[in-house]
């Protein structure tokens, strides 16, 4: 962790003050309102295809484009070719996206929002627009629907971003990423993620593989606390990240990237690459 120069050793209180207004805001908003339920059946496969199911959440989007790319380790964010597009319906329910076949992955799947895009939670154009997650091996043969948060696209930034590091991650520096390294470096990322900002996410819960909502596939209790603790960290985060923006030069979308970008050193202080962040200010912390 990056030491602080006495001027900063002060940053850290004021950032968990203006943490915990926006989480109590966030789950006194929680407990006024009901549960989502956005079903959706998980992905199913043709000779030619394979159907991805879920959705992107802060809110649950209807109306937002789906887009997925073959990963490219040379490419800006990884997102090599275009392979599929889809949208998400009324119900903020993927629609219409299928990957070829074979199936070469991992993909970088992203939603994105347009003027028809709604969070169906608040009725209103989301907070954040842009959201990702990565479509690996074992999320399609889980079979289960795959969604992208705000945790999530944190999380995939962090790792493209440190996928060659070493450790905690397990690359060798060389320069160069390869996917062995990426899909080692997922879930390390997912950790710093979820024990950073989320809220108390329990280190049992993959952010990746676990439903942000309430759909056909979480039919136990344990599968529900978890989903419900996950959704709490996704407004949560999502209220910090709206909070953060009055007082940043960046939109939601800029602060939400720029905040891994600063966690990539292990602590959020409003660094990133040792120099002062350039979107993020020192009254945003």
């Amino acid at each position: 962790m990056r030491s602080h120069s006495p001027g900063n050793q002060n940053r850290p209180k004021f950032r968990v003050s203006v943490l915990a207004v926006a989480v109590a805001a966030t789950l006194a908003g929680c407990e006024l309102g009901g549960t989502d339920d956005v079903g959706s059946s998980s992905g199913t496969g043709s000779d030619s295809a394979r159907s991805i199911g879920g959705g992107g959440v802060k809110g649950p989007l209807a109306d937002a484009v789906v887009k997925v790319y073959q990963v490219d380790y040379s490419a800006a964010g990884f997102k090599g070719s275009l392979l599929a597009t889809g949208s998400t319906d009324a119900a903020a329910a993927i629609q219409g996206l299928s990957l070829p076949i074979p199936l070469n992955p991992p993909y970088v799947m992203e939603f994105t929002s347009d003027a028809n895009t709604t969070d169906i939670t608040t009725g209103a154009a989301p907070v954040i627009s842009t959201m990702r997650t990565v479509i690996t091996q074992a999320l399609l043969d889980s079979g289960e629907q795959i969604y992208a948060t705000p945790l999530t696209t944190m999380a995939t930034d962090l790792a493209i971003k440190n996928a060659d590091s070493a450790a905690p991650y397990s690359g060798n520096g060389d320069g160069a990423v390869t996917q062995a390294e990426f899909l080692a470096a997922l879930p390390v990322a997912a950790s710093q993620v979820t024990s950073t900002l989320g809220f108390g996410v329990d280190s049992s819960i993959d952010i990746f593989d676990t439903p942000p909502l309430i759909n056909d596939t979480t039919d136990s209790a344990e599968e529900q606390r978890a989903t419900a603790t996950y959704r709490t960290a996704v407004e949560a985060l999502t209220a910090v990240v709206y909070e953060m923006e009055q007082h940043s030069t960046g939109d939601s979308n800029a602060v939400l990237s720029e905040l891994a970008n600063d966690l990539a050193d292990g602590a959020i202080d409003g660094s990133v690459d040792g120099n002062p962040s350039s979107v993020i200010g020192n009254s945003a912390l």
